[in-house]
């Protein structure tokens, strides 16, 4: 289909942006690479007919990809005006079809709490495998909402991503040493946390971690290490010691 003809209507035009398949792999979680052009025609047209164009593709469709695909420029076209949308189909889909597109139509689309407690929801129910993939949406919100969630949901093996999500999640001392004081696992996400925030800090780079005294933070630091004397976590803590 040539460009101009797909140009005319908003369901000719989605098919046509599928056929350039803009999709890729970001790590391990298939996104898509869409040109804002294209969102920009898209948002041309008026916000109705484009839900029945997205209504009518989904209906006619089983493949995972368009599905994705929907969800995202729902997500980039529409926003709030999406909203009835997404919750109209969020119970349809997010169990077999959970995807990078459906969660960013829940973030863009849906009011701040109501899409983070959905998003939470369905990633606590996840595998491990699947929430590996898709924990990291929660960064998006850039709530304590998501330390909460983390301390109810923390799975192990615990990699670096946990402390990525902490960090972004107006992580702070007081949430830093209740982690550390719990232990694992959750003290190896108080340390990968601490050790974003405080790199950022001392970078320049805009931050919300506000800093303790040094004092008690290299104190509170060296009497975990007490108990938890690992390479590891030594290597850990020297780390943030060098960054205060």
């Amino acid at each position: 289909m040539r460009f101009e003809e797909a140009a005319s209507s908003p369901e000719g035009f989605i098919d046509y942006i599928y056929s350039l398949d803009h999709s890729y792999e970001d790590e391990i979680v298939q996104c898509w690479r869409i040109d804002e052009k294209y969102i920009n025609i898209l948002k041309d047209f008026p916000a109705e007919e484009v839900l029945s164009a997205f209504s009518r593709t989904l209906e006619r469709t089983k493949s995972r990809r368009m599905i994705d695909l929907i969800f995202e420029l729902c997500a980039r076209v529409l926003g709030k005006k999406g909203a009835d949308f997404v919750r109209a189909r969020w119970d349809r889909y997010h169990k077999d079809h959970f995807s990078y597109g459906l969660s960013l139509a829940a973030f863009r689309c849906l009011p701040h709490e109501e899409g983070f407690r959905l998003i939470a929801d369905a990633l606590a129910k996840m595998e491990c495998s699947e929430l590996s993939r898709y924990r990291s949406c929660l960064i998006w919100f850039k709530t304590s909402w998501a330390l909460d969630w983390i301390e109810e949901n923390i799975r192990t093996p615990v990699d670096f991503v946990w402390g990525a999500i902490a960090a972004e999640s107006r992580f702070n001392w007081h949430r830093a040493r209740k982690w550390l004081d719990s232990g694992r696992p959750l003290s190896i996400v108080a340390l990968d946390a601490l050790s974003l925030c405080l790199q950022r800090r001392s970078m320049g780079k805009r931050h919300d971690f506000r800093m303790p005294d040094i004092d008690e933070l290299v104190s509170t630091l060296r009497n975990y290490l007490k108990h938890d004397d690992t390479p590891g976590i030594r290597e850990r803590i020297s780390y943030i010691i060098s960054l205060v």
